[in-house]
């Protein structure tokens, strides 16, 4: 299913460059070294079919890597990138990451983690007209990064599914990025119409609060998402962000 997910990723992300007129050579892919993100990268730019792709490059991005929450375990686990390309000779080598986060990293650490990530980023990509940049993360980095591109508050950034998309878009050199109200309709903001089935047993996250209090949900109050057992003082609570991690 995750492989069919990344491959619909691909239809949709061809179609919609296609129709925004960006051409392959204004691409730049981003993505975690972890292995899931390099493979969803892979895929997706697998599934291209009237675009060529042969010379997009995915660039293993430290900076967006996974949340720790096994103080440094998981992260110590990366093997070289090297060793990754034999297996994915997409990958580029010589990508220099905007940063690499320190480790072990706390929880509360990486909504500041991803600010710092898009302060860089925005240095390092100006702004340029008919280009596309594509960062492949975990559910976790994509809100942080949505929420810090946006500048807008986490209640207003939708939950991450798998291959769910965050468009953020800017028309000049800017440090904020727009990105759709959650709740429009057709909305971009954690977008999944594009894929055939997200998973009965997913977890849709959106979980940066204290979990014990509606296990830690911290996206829209109404969402479909959300729990569905959620008051309506937990909703004011949610709304004017009481008991946030940030």
């Amino acid at each position: 299913m995750g492989h069919r997910q990344a491959r619909e990723t691909g239809t949709f992300l061809e179609s919609l460059f296609t129709e925004e007129g960006i051409p392959a050579e204004n691409i730049t892919w981003l993505s975690s070294p972890f292995v899931r993100c390099i493979q969803t990268s892979d895929t997706a730019l697998n599934a291209f079919t009237t675009m060529d792709t042969h010379n997009i490059q995915i660039k293993p991005e430290y900076s967006v890597f996974e949340m720790d929450g096994h103080d440094g375990a998981l992260h110590a686990s990366l093997p070289p990138i090297e060793e990754r390309y034999h297996y994915f000779p997409r990958i580029d080598v010589t990508h220099e990451s905007l940063f690499v986060p320190p480790l072990p990293e706390t929880r509360e650490g990486l909504l500041p983690r991803c600010e710092k990530a898009m302060q860089i980023f925005n240095q390092r990509y100006p702004y340029k007209p008919k280009t596309a940049i594509v960062i492949v993360s975990h559910a976790a980095s994509c809100i942080g990064l949505a929420k810090a591109a946006s500048q807008l508050p986490l209640d207003s950034i939708q939950a991450a599914a798998p291959c769910s998309i965050f468009q953020l878009t800017r028309t000049s050199n800017t440090d904020v990025w727009q990105i759709d109200p959650h709740d429009q309709e057709g909305s971009m903001n954690g977008s999944v119409v594009h894929i055939s089935e997200v998973g009965k047993s997913t977890k849709i996250w959106n979980h940066f609060y204290d979990k014990a209090v509606n296990i830690g949900w911290s996206g829209p109050p109404d969402s479909p998402y959300a729990p569905q057992n959620l008051s309506n003082e937990d909703i004011c609570d949610l709304k004017e962000g009481r008991g946030t991690a940030d």
